[in-house]
């Protein structure tokens, strides 16, 4: 099977988009918490991933532990909420760039 490449990066196996946003120090300081901890939790990928937006992190947060404290359909509503905010604001700043 061929794989398609771009800029000389592999986008089958390790597409750029899948890699967190963090510093190496950053993740350094992430991956030696779960080390320490021995599991991982929400927190740890939200830093990772979503440390500059509380909406996507808090939606992933509800994911995450889908039924562990409300249950399964309260917690997609929370999530799916977030989502939406998320969405409103980002289109509003991209109509409000346009003006």
């Amino acid at each position: 099977m061929d794989t398609q490449v771009k800029q000389g990066k592999e986008y089958v196996n390790n597409p750029p988009h899948y890699h967190s946003k963090c510093s190496d120090e950053e993740m350094k300081d992430i991956i030696k918490r779960i080390v320490d901890r021995g599991y991982i939790e929400a927190i740890d990928v939200i830093d990772a991933f979503f440390k500059d937006n509380f909406n996507l992190g808090t939606a992933f947060r509800y994911e995450a532990r889908l039924g562990a404290k409300d249950d399964e359909i309260t917690e997609l509503d929370k999530a799916i909420w977030y989502l939406q905010h998320e969405k409103v604001l980002r289109e509003s700043a991209k109509k409000s760039k346009t003006i």
